[in-house]
């Protein structure tokens, strides 16, 4: 298994430990925070690309969301997700 660059680091930079990562809870601006950031320490991990391209159609950021998402189905094509 591969391991995530912040599965490396302190508990608190892990998405499911830090508090503003909770978009079922609607918090879009904190999930794009966090998802922002997994992409810049892991580009190719292709669940951050897709999880920010996601949350940046939502907000209308179209442009910016196709950039993330091609970058997803680059990296995993065969992959369920992907657009």
């Amino acid at each position: 298994m591969k391991r995530r660059r912040w599965d490396l680091e302190e508990p608190a930079n892990k998405p499911e430990t830090n508090p503003n990562y909770d978009c079922r809870s609607g918090d879009l601006e904190g999930a794009a925070t966090v998802l922002k950031e997994a992409v810049t320490i892991s580009p190719g991990l292709m669940e951050a690309n897709y999880g920010y391209g996601g949350i940046l159609k939502l907000q209308g950021r179209l442009e910016d969301s196709l950039r993330y998402l091609m970058a997803a189905k680059r990296i995993s094509p065969l992959h369920e997700q992907a657009p």
